[in-house]
Parts: structure tokens; C-alpha cells; sequence
């Protein structure tokens, strides 16, 4: 069971355990049960853990295993590399946040398709500077940016010229001044080490917590809105949870990438306009789908569906003009929207929508120099610091 997987994981990070000991246990594990990965992520762990068995590991079913891998101290720069494009997010974030992952492969993570992936890329101080100007540049993870230690100095300086930015409120830690620290420990807002054991989370509501392990924890313990925040979730529960009561936990649930069909389209006319502006968030709605969220009467349904990659053209297209400045915003803030497009929005009447056009990274020099001149004060300095951040690179 669940409390006697906590216990060998204890037993396997004891100073005291023999190397032997990590690979019996390993070897006896049934890797397609779930609760072992309790297990498992507790040999990866361990001192005691050999290297290859730790790069075996790193190919494990369960994303719990591979993030114990990816955030452990000593795994090898080759594994390093290929965790870095793992399926699960918070595999590659662990990657993002080390301060001894290669340059190379932090360039890469400045570029993920997850903005949480790019967020944490963007704070480490030892990602090149280059990808830290090309995230400037347009406009991403920029509150990341402005606590990065490593942040250059003139890219530092054109913060100043974001109306509102507060320059002068971050001072950086002093471990990370001059000299960046060689490791850091993701945690979150409880300071939980990622690497703390199974069996001393007291929070059960903390990411790392092993899901396998809520099972004891769903009713007494935590509400559904809890229990579908966590990335981590069995297919079981997101099925179960897709159909309860309230409109945010089945919102959290309409943003999976791992939802059956039927599941899916049931969210998508779900009820509730927050599950429907989630749903309209996933890449992985089918497009006849996202061509009726696209069309949702909710103003902020059809701006997150105009951000969604996987929208088809032509519903872009019809976006492009609607009648609510949100949703004119989201096509300009969608990946796909064209040079074309940018220059039409450029002349926008609103100004929220005009300073999505200064980030956007296909806007074309005629939009760019319209909007220097810009009435509004946080458009231009959108330009402003968009062209220092391009001078940067191009030195």
C-alpha cells in the first residue's frame, strides 16, 4: 500500500543504504503500478542509487520518477539533455531551473511551448543572455526577467522603459552576487524542497506530492478544486473530476492534454463560461470544436480561443474584427497571427490591443514605427524596450 511504499522510500534515501539494497528493491518494483513510483522516485533519490540505474530510471512511465531524476544533484549532463524535452512540463521545468544545465539546452527551454517552462528559463541566471533578449524582445516572462541575477545590464535598464515596471523593488539574493549558485532547489510558495521525501510532505497539497498517494487524502482532505489543480493527476480522477459541481475545478480540467474525446467535448459546452474559456486554452480541441468556441457569446471564450495555436485560419480571420477589443487583443497575442493582421491592428482603436502589437514577434517596421508615436504611454514603451532588447542581440 501507500504508507508502506512511504516507508521504503525513507529506508532507500537512509544514509545508511547499500547499494544493493536501492537495486533489490528497484528490481522487485512493478513498474505498471503507480504506487511504486512512491518507490521508485525514492531510489532515484538516494545517494545510494547507482548511475546507470538513475539513467534507467530516467525512462520511467511515471512523470513522478523522471522529475526525481531531473532534479537530482548528480545526474549526468546527458541525461540532462534528453529530460530537457521530456512530454511533462514539470520534467522540463525542473530542467529550466538548474544552474548547471547547459547553455544550449536553457536556450532551447526559453523557447517551450509551456510558459511556465519559459518562466523559470528566463529566471535562471545562467541562460544565455542572448535567449533572455530574444524572450525581451517579445514581451514573455518578463516579470521572470527582471529578477533574473544575470539579467545584463542593458536589458536591465530598458525595463525602465515599461510604464508601471517597478525597476528598483527586486534586489537579488546575496548567494546569487557575484557568483551564481551551482544548483538551486525548485520549491514552492510553502518552501518545500521538490526533492523533500513522500513521507515528510505534511502539505498534501504540495505539486510534488506523489499522486498515487491522494487516494486517502480526496475526501477528508482536499476539495475537487485541489485535487485538479495537480499536474500529476490518473486519467480516473480527471475523468471523475470533468464531471463535478464546480465551474474551476472542471476548468482545470478542460486545460488537460490527456482527456478522452468524449470528455473533451463535454467541456467544451459545458455550462459555465470559465470551464468553456479553459477548454478554449487547449491545443488539443478538435478544430470543429474550437471553430464553436470561437463563436462563443462570451466576450473572453473567443479571446483565449483566438490565442489557441490550433485555431483554423479562418476563424482567425473572422476575429480579427470582432466587435470586443479582448478578442481582438487575442489575435493579436495568437502565435500564428500574420504581418498583415498586425499592421490592421496597429490602427486599433483600443489601446490594450495596440500594445499586444508591439510584442507580437511577426510585427512588421511599418506597425512598429506607427506605434512609437503611439498615444498611449505603455505602447510605446512596449517599442521602446522591444528595439533595446533587438539592439542587444545585435551587437
Amino acid at each position: 500500500g501507500v504508507e508502506a511504499a512511504k516507508l521504503v522510500e525513507l529506508a532507500l534515501r537512509n544514509p545508511a543504504a547499500t547499494r544493493r539494497l536501492v537495486e533489490d528493491i528497484v528490481g522487485a518494483c512493478k513498474e505498471d503500478d503507480r504506487v511504486y513510483a512512491v518507490v521508485l522516485r525514492g531510489a532515484v533519490l538516494a545517494d545510494a542509487c547507482p548511475a546507470p540505474l538513475r539513467e534507467r530510471l530516467a525512462t520511467s512511465r511515471w512523470p513522478e520518477v523522471r522529475h526525481a531524476v531531473a532534479a537530482y544533484r548528480a545526474t549526468g549532463q546527458a541525461t540532462l539533455r534528453a529530460l530537457a524535452g521530456d512530454a511533462d512540463r514539470l520534467v522540463r521545468a525542473a530542467i529550466a531551473c538548474r544552474r548547471d544545465a547547459p547553455s544550449d539546452v536553457l536556450d532551447a527551454l526559453t523557447t517551450d511551448v509551456d510558459s511556465w517552462v519559459r518562466n523559470v528559463a528566463a529566471w535562471n541566471p545562467r541562460t544565455p543572455a542572448s535567449a533572455l533578449a530574444r524572450l525581451a524582445a517579445r514581451g514573455d516572462s518578463i516579470f521572470y526577467l527582471s529578477q533574473n541575477a544575470g539579467l545584463p545590464a542593458p536589458l536591465a535598464a530598458a525595463l525602465g522603459h515599461l510604464a508601471g515596471h517597478e525597476t528598483e523593488t527586486f534586489q537579488p539574493p546575496p548567494e546569487d552576487v557575484p557568483v551564481v549558485r551551482d544548483w538551486v532547489d525548485e520549491v514552492d510558495m510553502n518552501r518545500t524542497p521538490a526533492t523533500a521525501p513522500a513521507a515528510d510532505v505534511a502539505n498534501v497539497r504540495h505539486w510534488s506530492y506523489p499522486v498515487v498517494a491522494l487516494r486517502d487524502y480526496v475526501e477528508p482532505k482536499m476539495g475537487s478544486y485541489d485535487l485538479a489543480s495537480r499536474l500529476w493527476l490518473s486519467a480516473d480522477h480527471a475523468a471523475l473530476l470533468a464531471g463535478d459541481s464546480y465551474a474551476y475545478t472542471r476548468a482545470y480540467i478542460a486545460r488537460r492534454a490527456d482527456l478522452e474525446p468524449r470528455v473533451l467535448a463535454r467541456l467544451v459546452a459545458d455550462k459555465s463560461d470559465i470551464t468553456r474559456r479553459a477548454a478554449a486554452e487547449n491545443p488539443h480541441v478538435p478544430p470543429a470544436l474550437l471553430r464553436e468556441l470561437a463563436s462563443d457569446p462570451v466576450d473572453a471564450v473567443r479571446e483565449h480561443a483566438a490565442m489557441n495555436p490550433a485555431l483554423p485560419a479562418d476563424a482567425r480571420a473572422r476575429l480579427l474584427t470582432d466587435p470586443a477589443p479582448y478578442v481582438r487583443r487575442g489575435v493579436a497575442r495568437g502565435p500564428h497571427v500574420t504581418s498583415a493582421d498586425l499592421l490592421q491592428l496597429a490602427r486599433d482603436p483600443d489601446a490594450e490591443v495596440r500594445r499586444w502589437v508591439a510584442f507580437a514577434a511577426v510585427a512588421p517596421p511599418e506597425a512598429l514605427a506607427l506605434l512609437a508615436d503611439d498615444p498611449d504611454e505603455q505602447t510605446r514603451g512596449r517599442v521602446a524596450f522591444r528595439r533595446a532588447a533587438e539592439a542587444y542581440l545585435e551587437r
